[in-house]
């Protein structure tokens, strides 16, 4: 889908519970930004979604497993890792350009020693591929890690995220582009690691890096992207501390949402910063005893959700500097580990977690998705990153070597 994140409906949920090999100096890159990006080959017999009922192919001896659940979800094959040298694929963020196709950013580690690496994964036409990475068969200027992908649902893709070997220093921002079919590495000069990224509209993109500085590129003409630095209420200062905002996401109405932790005060106060239509901000400061927010999405122009430790909602964001503080709510339930929103409406919203945990809230209340196959857990491998496309509530859930495709019942 697109953008991150954003604004306001507090109360304590029931998500999931906690996740998480590294040395050789790669080949010199080869990374050619006018030439298509091919998909590498893969080994892997890729059949992604067999129905529930479907048999083995015609002479095989015993029937193949189901795949799919009776409530339209279903496990869908990765490629093969260990054909392009990496051990595991593991989603670190999701996005959709269509009903259909979905892209994934994955990172992993080669089978030998080594660094981090990491792939974007594209699936269309049932079936995942690989279409760029850095790894052991895939050379590139040097290892790193992804940490956000977003979609402009125009065709346009970026992923960032930062150098990981420490024989790098300081450690530099990565962008991967990816558009009409091409794949564009690229290292901003001067920016540090990138924690985030999000699009307010086709052309505008955005990016938050490990210092809460903020910056913005234009997409479309020759070039490498330019990204030039904004202003934000929690600026970092020169020396970067206290840091800035943390959270970077995008509202339904496209505008910028930041959520961070205000530690020039004791008690230090947990903060959203939040851009209004004319470029200003407003700042909504959250109630104390809330904090390791870590994610957060828009399920209204006015209305957000956050989570962390413990999962959080409110309503009636202020549109201007003196509308006011809004009213918070919070209800304590059983608290596992959230790690990534997703909201078709406000009351059609999925939350993600460890353990292959799934929440879904209906407009009333959280309730657990019980994802099973035969009686047992679909998954129970740590989900990081969660997608879907609003006109038809195609759904896409990644993790731990493991994605999962979920279609409505009804969806033609």
């Amino acid at each position: 889908m697109k953008r991150a994140l954003p604004i306001i409906v507090l109360s304590l949920l029931a998500a999931a519970a906690a996740c998480a090999d590294a040395n050789d100096e790669p080949p010199t890159p080869i990374v050619d930004p006018d030439a298509s990006v091919p998909a590498p080959a893969s080994d892997a017999d890729v059949t992604p979604e067999a129905s529930a009922e479907a048999g083995a192919d015609a002479g095989a001896e015993a029937e193949a497993p189901p795949t799919c659940n009776d409530d339209g979800w279903c496990l869908v094959t990765l490629p093969n890792p260990r054909s392009i040298g990496v051990k595991n694929f593991r989603p670190i963020g999701l996005a959709m350009d269509g009903p259909g196709s979905v892209w994934a950013a994955s990172n992993s580690f080669p089978l030998a020693d080594g660094d981090t690496t990491s792939h974007i994964l594209h699936y269309e036409n049932g079936t995942w591929n690989v279409v760029y990475g850095i790894g052991p068969n895939q050379p590139g200027p040097l290892p790193y890690t992804l940490t956000a992908l977003a979609s402009n649902d125009a065709g346009v893709l970026l992923a960032v995220g930062t150098a990981s070997s420490y024989n790098v220093f300081p450690r530099p921002a990565v962008v991967v582009r990816v558009e009409n079919g091409k794949a564009i590495e690229e290292h901003p000069e001067g920016i540090p690691e990138l924690l985030g990224v999000g699009f307010t509209s086709a052309t505008d993109a955005w990016a938050l890096d490990n210092e809460g500085r903020l910056y913005k590129t234009t997409i479309g003409g020759d070039g490498p992207l330019v990204w030039a630095e904004q202003g934000s209420p929690h600026q970092p200062p020169p020396g970067g501390w206290p840091r800035g905002p943390s959270i970077m996401f995008v509202s339904t109405d496209n505008k910028l949402v930041l959520f961070g932790e205000d530690s020039s005060v004791w008690p230090s106060r947990h903060y959203i910063d939040r851009q209004l239509d004319d470029g200003s901000w407003v700042t909504t400061f959250l109630p104390d005893g809330f904090f390791s927010i870590t994610t957060g999405v828009s399920s209204a122009p006015d209305a957000l959700w956050l989570a962390g430790s413990s999962f959080l909602g409110a309503k009636g964001l202020p549109n201007a500097p003196d509308a006011g503080e809004p009213v918070w709510i919070n209800t304590p339930q059983q608290v596992w580990t959230p790690r990534a929103l997703w909201a078709r409406s406000e009351n059609d919203i999925w939350c993600v977690g460890d353990v292959g945990r799934v929440f879904h809230f209906d407009g009333t209340a959280w309730t657990d998705a019980a994802l099973e196959l035969g009686s047992v857990p679909m998954t129970v491998q740590y989900l990081n990153s969660i997608t879907g496309w609003p006109a038809t509530g195609e759904m896409w859930v990644g993790g731990e070597s493991v994605v999962m495709h979920y279609t409505p019942k009804g969806t033609p």
